[in-house]
């Protein structure tokens, strides 16, 4: 009613995002904006109201806010390494679990490829694995293969690897799982 005899007097309102409680208990977002028209003498003769129901857009950008938080956590706190690895195998993003495994700093591994750590024995079968992600005839892979600590001594892992791609099905990037087996 404010709003109204707000509007009423000449002033324009609008909300982008606005929480509304139904009577039921269920939340209606909206996007509103009240104003008031004028006749031809320029009179005010009453007010335009205009709405728009943003509900199913928060719930989705809701629902997509808590999957991104979840992913965030498990990446961070994961028990085993995790990373996010570019096509052309540069560290993206990394969990402290894979610097602890391989011995590097986030910025050291940000700084190198997983070709420049990878045993060169290993390196044409974990590429070529990544060939079939890249042409399409697979989505993930897994292979054992070793890695060179940054004391340069060998570490043994199970690395599993699965693709990213965007709506249009380009590549965004790999998540690269690493299980350390050297004690094994």
């Amino acid at each position: 009613k404010k709003i109204y005899k707000e509007c009423l007097a000449g002033a324009t309102k609008r909300k982008k995002e606005d929480k509304f409680i139904r009577g039921d208990g269920t939340v209606q977002w909206l996007s509103w904006e009240v104003k008031p028209w004028y006749d031809e003498e320029n009179r005010i003769g009453g007010v335009i109201m205009y709405t728009e129901d943003l509900t199913e857009h928060k719930q989705v950008t809701e629902k997509l806010d808590i999957s991104v938080d979840a992913f965030k956590r498990n990446f961070e706190n994961a028990g085993i390494g995790m990373a996010i690895v570019s096509q052309e195998g540069k560290w993206l993003k990394v969990n402290g679990k894979i610097c602890q495994i391989l011995g590097y700093s986030e910025e050291e591994l940000k700084n190198l490829t997983f070709q420049d750590i990878t045993h060169p024995d290993d390196l044409a079968s974990d590429l070529g694995y990544l060939q079939e992600i890249v042409a399409g005839r697979r989505q993930t892979y897994q292979l054992e293969k070793r890695y060179f600590h940054k004391l340069g001594y060998e570490i043994s892992a199970i690395l599993v690897v699965s693709v990213v791609k965007d709506l249009n099905g380009n590549i965004l990037y790999f998540i690269s799982q690493v299980i350390d087996i050297t004690a094994l």
